[in-house]
């Protein structure tokens, strides 16, 4: 494929972050998920391409939101006609219409702020102690991408993080024990991060160790 990739025109289109996203979820009170129906298949190749032509994204979701009924409703107008004009059809089985809170990228929205998917909290918590290195791996991948609900999460996942530096030997003992649950305890709590207001009074904290930064 390094041949054909050479000649391919890119038309890049930057899909927004999760601080982005809950920037622009300020204020949000009711939320819409679209599911479109095969994801990429909707957008057909040419013939003379289709034998050495693969792509994939892990985005097929819409999600749609408003500050009251009447600007949700009429957000969601403006992207069925655009759905409409493209000729993409939805999955209406795993669409979600007019909700208090939805799941998307992994995060729960809320018209009071953004908490942790139930679906990732519940996996964690059913996780086992790691028995290696590439297990111990996987644990923390799943917990740093929730890690903004896990106050000191630097702090509390060190013991673990010193198990897979190089030249260390595997050693599960009574302090990683405790920080395997201890994560899994913070993450099962009721989290809820509210959503930015510069109306309210504002306080900075930052915090520093040997093993990690941070500020909220």
């Amino acid at each position: 494929m390094r041949q054909p990739n050479k000649a391919i025109s890119r038309e890049r289109h930057l899909l927004p972050t999760i601080d982005e996203l809950i920037h622009d979820l300020t204020g949000a009170k009711l939320f819409t998920k679209l599911d479109l129906r095969s994801g990429y298949h909707q957008l057909e190749l040419h013939p003379s391409s289709r034998y050495i032509t693969t792509f994939s994204t892990h985005a097929d979701d819409i999600i749609i939101y408003g500050r009251s009924q009447t600007e949700h409703d009429k957000a969601l107008d403006a992207t069925f006609k655009r759905l409409l004009e493209n000729g993409l059809t939805l999955n209406l089985e795993k669409c979600e219409f007019n909700k208090d809170q939805v799941v998307f990228f992994g995060v729960t929205f809320s018209k009071e702020g953004i908490s942790p998917d139930p679906k990732k909290v519940s996996a964690i918590k059913d996780m086992s102690p790691p028995k290696n290195v590439p297990e111990l791996r996987s644990f923390l991948g799943m917990t740093t991408y929730s890690s903004r609900f896990i106050q000191n999460y630097a702090t509390l996942c060190e013991p673990l993080r010193r198990l897979t530096r190089q030249d260390t030997n595997w050693n599960w003992g009574s302090e990683q024990e405790a920080a395997f649950e201890k994560l899994k305890c913070e993450l099962s709590s009721d989290t809820v991060i509210t959503y930015f207001n510069p109306k309210h009074e504002i306080d900075i904290l930052v915090d520093a160790s040997p093993v990690g930064l941070g500020g909220q």
